[in-house]
């Protein structure tokens, strides 16, 4: 019985210390685990403000959101919410913030960006157009959702209520997130905090975890370059790079830009901003020669690491002239005067040449790009109008790829400058051989790799996946093209000839396809581009082609009428923008065009 019992004894003796083990743990590790808590905040002021109704207080009222641009009329209803952060601690880390609101009311659809408002110290009374619009907003939307029905719409806003904690206040501003003068009208209601009771009133939810976890940061990338690379002192070059996080392009970004030369250490030459797209370029005259090191770096923030490009920079000296004995100075005069004498020749050659090209154009088509094709430039009265944005519908033919051959020819012998945007690889060599300062090539074709086809100043991207690439890639040969330019001295017209819209069109939507579009033309109009671009009308539909063409200044047509012995292709200006031109149909023959 006694050893029973010690038995007994024993046995609850090793369950309770196995108990407390098992306790003690549990404790450990609630202790160790990072505590996480939710918020749902209420708005403590809301109301919308009115561009046509500046002095007229909506305070309260349900929360309007409106955008309408029909040229000329203009209004817009941006809707205004003030949330109390004060009972959530300054020192901890947002995991999620998400601002919900109920739309009750829609008409169209209708792009709504949350912002976040600089002023937090607001009220009603405060609720005015003329103050509203004064209040400084960031740049870009923190999320932007597509109102499309009655229902919930939520908007991420972790970052505007992790930089708010320090006030205390946040400020959320909903108005439309449309580029500069885009044509749409649409309006949503959404319940505003004037009924408490309703249960589908705006609320903010927040979540946050009190450990002091530090996030990791996103790696960036970043590219630089200098054209060129080789330079006599006293001449200028162009610096230009991106900055990427994960492939994506990060704008609004400070890059400081320094050199080095002879190891006195890195001097800074200035500070640049990326754009949004990544990008940023500047000109620079370095003021001594040597081999010069240039290097871009980025600082990094809260979420994005460091980066930083090296690129090596040689600028020779200019060469002085050594001494001579007197008889090298009379081979050196003798020089001198057949330098003179050839450059004469060459100046009374040139003018002789343009009095001849002046001669040959009429009168009135001064302030044209000739398209290269007699009968089609006495339509369009001298040809396209310096800085228009004209399309070429026709189907897939010889006389459309003849024509868009002579087109660039002719920019190229007036002594232009043409960037080719193509999907085609092999269709610029020729060029880029013959006239190496004035052509620019920027291939997108999914089978060119990163092998260039041509010649210095081909560009290449890997198809049409990403219109962002290829935004960047047209910019970054219009940086060369206006550098060169600038340091040549020359005074050119800058002409584009683009035929891969169509392409773009059956990859993406047409209304993808018209925003880049109409991103694209306000880029030419800005640089005064007179830019041609080819569309297959044969491969869409005829809303399609409508949804786009009305972007464009004008409108040129190629078409084809079967006749009795052959088939017959046509060409005709079906509209020029405020522009002279006559709208009968001309034949086109390809004895005209080759």
């Amino acid at each position: 019985m006694k050893c029973d019992h010690a038995g007994i004894l024993m046995l609850r003796t090793a369950l309770t210390i196995l108990l407390l083990i098992l306790a003690f743990s549990h404790i450990d590790e609630s202790v160790a685990r990072a505590k996480t808590e939710a918020v749902i905040l209420k708005p403590i002021e809301n109301g919308y403000v009115d561009s046509l109704q500046p002095k007229v207080n909506f305070a309260g009222s349900n929360l309007v959101v409106e955008y309408f641009y029909v040229r000329p009329q203009n209004r817009q209803r941006w809707a205004l919410l003030l949330f109390d952060l004060s009972t959530i601690p300054s020192s901890i880390i947002i995991e999620s913030a998400q601002a919900h609101l109920y739309a009750s009311e829609v008409h169209g659809d209708l792009k709504v960006g949350a912002f976040m408002g600089s002023y937090t110290t607001w009220s009603g009374k405060d609720l005015y157009w003329t103050f509203v619009k004064d209040t400084v907003l960031e740049k870009t939307a923190n999320n932007t959702q597509q109102i499309t029905g009655v229902g919930w719409y939520n908007f991420d806003v972790k970052s505007h209520v992790q930089d708010s904690l320090a006030t205390g206040k946040l400020t959320i501003v909903l108005k439309p997130d449309y580029g500069y003068e885009f044509e749409h009208a649409a309006q949503v209601t959404f319940y505003s905090n004037d009924q408490p009771l309703r249960f589908n009133t705006p609320r903010l939810e927040v979540v946050y975890s009190t450990a002091p976890t530090k996030p990791s940061k996103q790696t960036t990338d970043m590219e630089l370059s200098v054209e060129p690379d080789r330079v006599q002192y006293g001449a200028r070059i162009m610096v230009s790079g991106v900055l990427k996080v994960d492939g994506t392009p990060l704008k609004d970004q400070p890059i400081s830009i320094e050199y080095y030369l002879d190891g006195a250490g890195w001097n800074t030459i200035t500070t640049v901003e990326t754009n949004r797209s990544g990008a940023f370029t500047f000109n620079w005259k370095p003021e001594r020669a040597g081999d010069i090191k240039i290097r871009a770096s980025y600082a990094g923030a809260a979420s994005y690491s460091e980066a930083e490009h090296i690129v090596e920079l040689q600028v020779t000296p200019v060469p002085t002239p050594t001494p001579r004995d007197e008889s090298g100075n009379l081979v050196a005069v003798a020089i001198v005067v057949i330098v003179a004498a050839t450059a004469l020749i060459v100046i009374m050659a040139r003018q002789k040449r343009r009095r001849a090209r002046a001669r040959a154009i009429p009168e009135g088509f001064i302030g044209h790009v000739p398209i290269g094709h007699k009968g089609l430039d006495q339509l369009l009265c001298g040809g396209l109008r310096t800085d228009y944005v004209v399309a070429v519908t026709s189907p897939s033919c010889d006389e459309v790829d003849l024509l868009t051959h002579r087109f660039l020819k002719t920019v190229l012998e007036a002594g232009n400058s043409i960037l080719y945007i193509t999907t085609k690889m092999d269709e610029g060599t020729e060029f880029s051989q013959k006239y190496p300062s004035g052509f620019y090539n920027v291939v997108c074709n999914p089978q060119m790799g990163a092998e260039k086809p041509g010649g210095l100043d081909t560009y290449t991207v890997e198809g049409l996946d990403s219109l962002t690439e290829l935004n960047l890639t047209i910019s970054k040969a219009f940086e060369v093209m206006e550098a060169r330019a600038l340091m040549e001295e020359a005074v050119r017209q800058k002409v584009v000839c683009i035929d891969l819209i169509s392409d773009v069109l059956l990859q993406h939507r047409s209304s993808e396809t018209r925003l880049w579009l109409l991103d694209f033309i306000s880029k030419m109009k800005s640089r005064s581009v007179t830019t041609l671009a080819i569309l297959n009308s044969q491969i869409h539909s005829k809303e399609e082609l409508g949804s786009i063409l009305s972007l464009f200044d004008g409108q040129i047509d190629i078409w084809e009428e079967k006749t009795t012995s052959s088939v017959q292709k046509f060409i005709q200006v079906k509209r020029m923008y405020r522009a002279e031109y006559l709208d009968k149909p001309l034949a086109l023959r390809r004895t005209d065009l080759s």
